[in-house]
């Protein structure tokens, strides 16, 4: 086969997404110190990630894709000349497309990819290696999911078929990583437990001694500065009217720091409360006093009132 440049290079919607996918890995795969080659990875996944949503509504028409379609013709398009529909606005569009909501996982990856490219296009950032396998591994298993359940794909097997042993070698990355924490892992999580980490998505991220530190990727941060990275990656967008009448982080019953937060109603699996600190490591189904509003683990189900008004209200007596 000839490797000479034809005179004409196409690339369909969603070849040009699987190549964007495809750059993703070449690039990781360099075992090099140069940052360059991680940060280009990271981009091409956001890329190619994106413009497979993009496919999906393209599916549906084109139209779809566009931002502002009084603004916009099929001539505009193939010249370049408009302006295409948000992330965002996109996972909404896909999610009308296809009759039914992403998983809470799945909307918040799509949510870190779109910040993630936003630090690296725009601004600074920093990022360790094992985090860059580590979300590029979950990034393509979304993508292969993706193609293989709402676009038609059989004339893209042969590239699928390279994600797919691409997404087997991360994979074995990641479980050898664990392997290697696994004891260190769980002599931490003996007094405290895990949550996903901020950074690279593993549910490695342990709380104590007044900082969290993510013993799959290395993160590392103060307990509040942590809780605060935990809730803008996984809690819910709120107002700030809302913040000032219930606040995602709040003050630790047991160190006082601003570094507690409910991380059972923000995850998949749990959606009960389950209290935890990022600085101390104190954690458990925290409720709130019914007479002070503060938190407090109660001792049975029919405990309704922390101790220190218990005390208060037995002095009275």
């Amino acid at each position: 086969m000839s490797d000479a440049i034809p005179d004409k290079i196409t690339f369909s919607l969603v070849v040009n997404a699987l190549d964007f996918l495809q750059s993703a890995v070449e690039y990781v795969k360099i075992k090099d110190e140069h940052q360059r080659y991680i940060k280009y990875g990271l981009l091409h996944l956001c890329d190619g990630i994106e413009l497979l949503l993009k496919c999906r509504l393209d599916a549906e028409h084109w139209s779809l894709v566009v931002a502002d379609l009084d603004k916009t013709s099929p001539k505009d398009i193939q010249s370049g000349e408009f302006k295409s529909v948000a992330w965002q606005e996109a996972i909404a569009r896909v999610e009308k497309c296809i009759g039914r909501e992403f998983s809470k996982t799945d909307k918040s990856l799509l949510d870190h990819l779109r910040k993630l490219r936003n630090r690296i296009q725009h601004f600074k950032f920093d990022v360790s290696r094992d985090e860059c396998i580590s979300i590029l591994a979950e990034g393509l298993h979304f993508a292969t999911e993706f193609i293989e359940n709402y676009l038609a794909h059989e004339e893209l097997e042969a590239e699928l078929a390279h994600i797919r042993k691409d997404l087997a070698e991360f994979r074995e990355f990641v479980e050898l990583r664990w392997k290697t924490i696994q004891a260190e892992f769980d002599e931490s999580t003996a007094i405290t437990r895990a949550v996903l980490c901020p950074r690279c998505r593993q549910d490695a991220l342990i709380a104590d001694g007044g900082e969290s530190h993510c013993r799959f990727c290395g993160y590392k941060a103060p307990g509040e500065e942590a809780a605060d990275d935990w809730v803008t990656e996984y809690g819910d967008h709120r107002s700030m009217k809302d913040e000032m009448i219930s606040p995602s982080i709040e003050d630790c019953p047991e160190c006082a720091l601003i570094a507690f937060v409910d991380v059972g109603t923000m995850s998949d699996s749990e959606n009960v409360p389950e209290y935890l600190c990022f600085a101390c490591g104190s954690y458990g189904p925290y409720e709130r006093c019914d007479r002070c509003n503060g938190l407090f683990l109660p001792s049975s189900d029919d405990d309704a009132t922390c101790s220190n008004c218990f005390g208060r209200f037995m002095e009275k007596d």
